[in-house]
């Protein structure tokens, strides 16, 4: 957001429009592509199937 201080120590302050907070963190992924219907979907085998076998030779 800004560069370094000049002085060896200091204190950076912004003023922040808090009604825009919430319109950010929706545009913002914030969890990945999860949450997004449009790229990610679900799907559930019901079906039986075997167990996993590991051959240890």
């Amino acid at each position: 957001m800004a560069g370094p201080l000049p002085k060896a120590q200091g204190v950076r302050c912004a003023d922040i429009d808090l009604e825009r907070v919430g319109i950010a963190q929706r545009s913002l992924d914030v969890v990945g592509h999860y949450t997004r219907p449009d790229l990610f979907r679900l799907q559930v085998n019901t079906a039986p199937a075997r167990p996993v076998n590991v051959n240890q030779e």
